[in-house]
């Protein structure tokens, strides 16, 4: 390896930092049960490689911080309950790994290769830097999900992907505020601008509604939320609406409720209806709204099917 470590930019260890050349004496270092924390080391050596393949080595409740484990060769090794705080795995290989309970902070990951792992892509919420390194986030989970399709995980692949369009909006967005501070008015440039905050404000809308159509629990409580708004403007309005049952207009928040549901569910039993040309504008609103949470929730379930 030499010092192909030291020189990439962006990515140097913090000084001071211990160099190690030799593979033993550095998995006996860390895996000694009495030591919790590998701190401030370069390690040189090409592999670190369990001694006795495919058993894994495994590194039990370490806290690793300031290591670089860059263009190494990591195979058949176990991580459980282990922490990485500002780590280096540039252009590293890891395959064959466990990851139980970990997580990475500040962690580059720049152009590794990560294949064959139980790796839980939550883990790596943390690791990289949203607002100025996002394209490192994107390159990462873009490793991630192809790993979690390797290991037929549908769980991680479902993490993978939502994190990965997470991190592909906060690299429009890193790229957005690039262009703003450099446009200027009425130019092409402005209008590139233009074009790409309504398309980062869809992602982040798409998002928080719903998850990005793989997040079932943002589904729910967008759509209690927009029962919770319907219910409220058809009985606020329910005099505007002429919404009748039995000849009268409604008169409580059970029934604007039950008016809401039918609504926005298609279902349309018609014993409640607006009989004024507002209300049935406003309804035929509703229940294209209602059109569009179904197709969303049938490509919600569909996706975790097909997985």
């Amino acid at each position: 390896m030499g010092t192909d470590h030291e020189d990439l930019p962006l990515f140097d260890l913090k000084e001071p930092y211990d160099t190690w050349v030799d593979t033993a004496s550095f998995l006996q270092f860390a895996t000694d049960d009495a030591r919790t924390s590998v701190e401030n080391i370069l390690y040189q050596p090409d592999n670190l490689i369990s001694d006795n393949p495919p058993r894994r080595l495994i590194f039990q409740g370490k806290t690793f911080k300031n290591v670089s484990l860059s263009k190494t060769h990591l195979s058949y090794l176990e991580f459980k309950e282990c922490t990485f705080t500002d780590c280096k795995f540039v252009g590293s290989i890891i395959e064959n790994c466990v990851f139980r309970r970990c997580s990475f902070i500040r962690c580059n990951f720049y152009k590794s290769v990560i294949g064959n792992c139980d790796i839980d892509p939550t883990s790596f919420e943390n690791c990289a830097n949203k607002e100025t390194t996002p394209n490192f986030g994107v390159g990462l989970f873009r490793e991630l999900l192809h790993n979690s399709r390797q290991v037929a995980s549908p769980d991680y692949s479902r993490e993978a992907r939502y994190q990965l369009r997470r991190w592909q909006r906060y690299e429009k967005l890193w790229e957005l505020k690039l262009k703003w501070e450099t446009s200027r008015i009425f130019s092409k440039s402005t209008f590139e601008v233009a074009k790409m905050s309504i398309s980062v404000s869809k992602d982040w809308v798409y998002e928080i509604l719903f998850g990005y159509g793989m997040r079932l629990q943002n589904f729910i409580l967008t759509s209690l939320g927009l029962l919770l708004v319907l219910t409220t403007v058809n009985y606020v309005f329910r005099d505007s609406f002429q919404l009748m049952l039995g000849g009268k207009v409604i008169s409580g928040i059970a029934d604007a409720f039950y008016f809401s549901v039918i609504v926005v569910t298609t279902l349309g039993f018609g014993d409640i209806t607006p009989n004024t040309q507002i209300g049935e504008i406003v309804v035929a609103i509703e229940a294209l709204i209602g059109f569009v949470m179904f197709a969303v929730l049938t490509s919600i379930i569909f996706k975790r099917i097909t997985e």
